[in-house]
């Protein structure tokens, strides 16, 4: 009996030391643990319709363009400042045109050229304008202007009278739907075709012996001071240049940009 007894001590502590030693081996081990569980919530996406591709080409057509507006800028063209001496048939040159693709001149006389040809006409001729299709000649003593056609027949008969006694009209221009007159005066007068009064330019120079109008600007031509008065449609003296030499200067006309002059050569 002493002999089992010992035999069930031995076992007893055998399983003893099992238990101990499966102890010491798993408790220095960390713990295993498991992670949380996260529940996502998954919002579902709004659905976007996509249009045929048919329908997007015409909204695309319907897209209107771009209206820009151009803004017209007037320019004002330069006035002449060339001058160029023209000698003329007339010596006693006291007038200066352009017509039918030749120059028009008259005299203090009674007599008109056109080219080589040469025209009677009564009176103390000191200006020529051709406007509208008829030439208005100035006439100094009587102080009246006189309508020609394109014959150079007298048709008619205007009555505008300046200055005193023998000092009457020396230049006259085309100016818009009228005339421009000037004699020994620092004056431009603008008159009607009627022979109206309308306005006038008072001007730094006297004695004016040729006047011309391009569309833009006034030319006036003084004798007395060798000197070409440029004026803006308004009358506003915007230069002044020098004729650059002495003479009797009695006919300005402006064509192709240049400034012509002639003088009288008695």
């Amino acid at each position: 009996m002493e002999k089992i007894y010992k035999i069930r001590a031995v076992i007893l502590i055998g399983l003893i030391l099992l238990v101990f030693a499966w102890f010491a081996l798993n408790t220095d081990k960390e713990p295993i643990v498991e992670p949380p569980i996260q529940i996502i919530k998954v919002e579902p996406k709004e659905e976007i319709e996509v249009p045929p591709v048919e329908e997007v080409k015409k909204e695309v057509k319907k897209v209107e363009p771009i209206k820009v507006k151009l803004v017209k800028v007037a320019v004002v063209p330069k006035y002449a400042t060339t001058i160029k001496f023209i000698k003329t048939k007339a010596k006693e040159n006291s007038g200066l045109e352009w017509f039918g693709g030749k120059w028009v001149s008259i005299d203090d006389n009674g007599k008109i050229y056109h080219g080589k040809t040469k025209h009677k006409h009564k009176g103390d001729l000191e200006g020529i304008a051709y406007c509208g299709g008829k030439f208005y000649i100035a006439k100094e003593s009587t102080k009246d202007i006189d309508i020609l056609n394109t014959s150079f027949d007298e048709i008619g008969e205007l009555q505008f009278k300046i200055g005193s006694g023998n000092n009457g009209t020396e230049a006259i221009s085309c100016f818009k739907s009228g005339l421009l007159v000037a004699g020994n005066e620092k004056k431009i007068y603008h008159i009607t075709t009627k022979g109206a009064f309308l306005q006038s330019f008072a001007v730094p120079h006297k004695k004016i012996t040729g006047l011309d109008y391009d569309g833009t600007w006034i030319y006036a031509l003084s004798d007395k001071d060798d000197v070409v008065m440029i004026l803006n449609k308004y009358g506003k003296l915007e230069r002044e240049i020098k004729v650059g030499k002495k003479g009797q200067w009695e006919g300005l006309k402006v064509l192709s940009g240049v400034i012509h002059i002639s003088e009288d050569r008695e």
